[in-house]
């Protein structure tokens, strides 16, 4: 066992998005790591045999100190019950590691080489009862170097 646990255990169909983890692979034919999310509640263990797997614990908590993507969720009000969250984080996590992989200007500090229209697609695949989508949209969308910070909502980050 590794220490780590976590409470969102979805409903174990894959369609609710709760259990996204991000998996990393080194892909020897073009020398580089490929790295995309998947539901770990349909995952085979034995599909993913020399893989890097990060949840969203292994991106920051309080003994180590939070991503910005937590802090921007507590920031933005974007969690009440928090089933959802950890899915949520690391749906945008994955968009951010793969926009930062693009021949995109550097952003300003602070800001990714996501644009706004791939930040409202990153939590695509997720499911929130109880938030409403307009603050975790406006999370994703806050880590766009496109963005018009007038366009999102209240926030305290």
């Amino acid at each position: 066992m590794s220490g780590y646990y976590s409470k969102a255990q979805g409903f174990k169909h894959g369609g609710c998005g709760a259990c996204v983890v991000l998996l990393s692979k080194y892909n020897p034919v073009l020398d580089q790591v490929d790295d995309f999310t998947v539901s770990s509640c349909l995952t085979l263990l034995c599909s993913i045999n020399g893989c890097s797997v990060t949840t969203t614990k292994g991106l920051g908590n309080t003994k180590d100190g939070f991503h910005p993507i937590h802090e921007r969720f507590f920031g933005f009000h974007a969690s009440r019950c928090g089933f959802c969250t950890p899915g949520m984080c690391m749906s945008l996590f994955s968009d951010l590691v793969n926009a930062e992989k693009t021949p995109r200007p550097t952003p300003p500090p602070g800001f990714s080489k996501l644009e706004v229209s791939e930040a409202e697609r990153a939590i695509a695949g997720n499911l929130c009862h109880c938030t409403g989508y307009r603050p975790i949209a406006d999370v994703c969308k806050s880590f766009a170097a496109d963005i018009d910070m007038e366009d999102l909502g209240f926030n305290s980050f």
